[in-house]
């Protein structure tokens, strides 16, 4: 798990290997009206990154969310 933290595998929505736009897509063509929930972790990004920070990571998931997926 260490050396899949030091990859960065908790990017910032849209920075990342998933098709949300696509998958947004799915839910809106079967009119899901349930709960989503958007987790942003930063194992181990901090202390390699003295510039990160979790309001801008934060800020950055939730600019995606308004502006690309429109929620």
């Amino acid at each position: 798990m260490s050396q899949a933290w030091e990859m960065d595998i908790f990017a910032e929505l849209g920075l990342g290997c998933i098709d949300f736009p696509a998958f947004f897509d799915v839910l809106r063509s079967t009119q899901y009206q349930g709960w989503l929930v958007v987790e942003q972790d930063s194992v181990g990004r901090s202390a390699r990154d003295n510039s990160w920070s979790p309001f801008e990571n934060a800020k950055l998931s939730r600019d995606y969310l308004r502006d690309v997926l429109k929620i």
